[in-house]
């Protein structure tokens, strides 16, 4: 969910950090910024570049404390998360921690891409799509492209796509990312809710 919501890579995802000060929770709830480790660098970032922040929109109204939607908030799965992985942390500072109870290191970029592909076959498990669809790529990365074609297509700025996504030039995004709507936006015109994609609410079925 954080992985859409702030349509960040896996690496930066890794790198976040549960360290006092690298959460920020805003006065309402209605956001949360994330921040990687001090030191890290993403693909993309030069020394000299600020460290770099992922803010987290909160569903708030679009899902009330009794719509099935509120499942879909990423701020409100962050602080479940925390809530219920604290107790096992140690003296690891990353913030997703391992599955293997056992784990004293802390995770790897690899771990999070591939938790992002087991979540993905999951939720076509689940809903019954056991055949997946053949435009539909199973990764990581396509969890980066969806999330930044799908506020494109709502008819946000590419200027404010590009920011979201740490991204210098409009050609990174056009080139590689770019989905076309009618492959994966499809099935969301029939639905009602909201979900959060590169920092942006989107509202469905509007």
């Amino acid at each position: 969910m954080i992985a859409l919501a702030s349509a960040t890579r896996v690496s930066e995802i890794a790198a976040l950090s549960a360290e006092e000060g690298f959460i920020q929770m805003n006065h309402n709830k209605s956001e949360v910024t994330l921040r990687p480790f001090d030191g890290f660098l993403a693909k993309n970032q030069r020394r000299e570049e600020a460290p770099r922040s992922y803010t987290l929109k909160a569903l708030g109204p679009h899902a009330p404390s009794d719509d099935p939607e509120r499942f879909l908030c990423p701020v409100r799965a962050l602080q479940t998360y925390l809530r219920r992985t604290n107790p096992y942390r140690g003296n690891r500072k990353r913030l997703f921690l391992s599955l293997i109870r056992s784990a004293v290191k802390e995770i790897s970029s690899h771990s999070v891409s591939r938790w992002l592909r087991e979540a993905i076959r999951e939720s076509y498990r689940i809903q019954g799509q056991v055949d997946q669809d053949p435009l539909f790529q199973v990764s990581a990365h396509e969890v980066r492209a969806l999330a930044t074609s799908e506020v494109v297509w709502k008819n946000t700025s590419v200027v404010d796509v590009l920011k979201a996504a740490y991204w210098s030039s409009h050609n990174i995004f056009t080139d590689y990312y770019l989905r076309q709507k009618c492959q994966y936006s499809k099935s969301l015109e029939n639905k009602r809710g909201a979900v959060v994609c590169a920092g942006i609410i989107i509202t469905l079925g509007l």
